[in-house]
Formats: structure tokens, C-alpha cells, sequence
């Protein structure tokens, strides 16, 4: 579910929508798409076998639309509560290993 004081927003990639997201504002979640990793990650997403973000890909980022924000609101709903960066296929994929990311240091020895 949407939390107070964020917003959730949808990125297109090449035009198309391709996942929304949740951010305090569109300026962090800019800053959220353009980890190299995320982009990493998304190049190895597929849909029918097709990429679905190819490496020439033109990310756009805008406010997500109501039915947008009724799939995440869904999506979420549904899926173990996490307080990290979470965000939601809005396309059908083929296969996608869920990870969660943590910013805290792994204590291991």
C-alpha cells in the first residue's frame, strides 16, 4: 500500500509501461532508476523471450496512473512486508528473481 508522504510513479521504457515504484518524490525516484545496477538487473528481464530493456533503452519517468497504482497497491498487498526499495512489473515477465537489497553491512565474519 501506498505509505504517507510518497507517491507512486510508473517508468516506460522505450514508451511502454514497464514497472511502478514507490517514492517520497519523482527527483528520488529518478535517483533510484539510475543505479547502474537497477539497470543492470533490468537488461536480463525478459518478456516472450524479448528483452524488455535493451541496452539503447529511453527511460521515462512520470506519475503512475490510477489503475498503476492499483497494480502496485495490488502487488504489494500481496507480497511480504519490506521496507526496502520495492517496485512492481506492470508487464507480464518471464522469470524474475526476487532479492532484497539492504543498505546495512553484512555482519558475517
Amino acid at each position: 500500500m501506498e505509505q504517507p508522504g510518497r507517491k507512486i510513479f510508473t517508468l516506460d521504457i522505450n514508451g511502454r509501461p514497464t514497472l511502478a515504484l514507490q517514492a517520497q518524490n519523482i527527483e528520488f525516484a529518478r535517483g533510484m532508476c539510475a543505479v547502474p545496477d537497477f539497470r543492470l538487473d533490468l537488461y536480463e528481464i525478459t518478456s516472450d523471450g524479448v528483452p524488455i530493456c535493451p541496452v539503447d533503452s529511453v527511460f521515462g519517468l512520470r506519475p503512475a496512473t490510477k489503475k498503476e497504482v492499483a497494480a502496485f497497491e495490488r502487488a504489494v498487498g500481496l507480497a511480504p512486508a519490506a521496507d526496502d526499495f520495492t517496485f512492481v512489473m506492470l508487464i507480464k515477465v518471464d522469470r524474475v528473481e526476487v532479492v532484497a537489497i539492504t543498505s546495512q553491512a553484512d555482519d558475517r565474519a
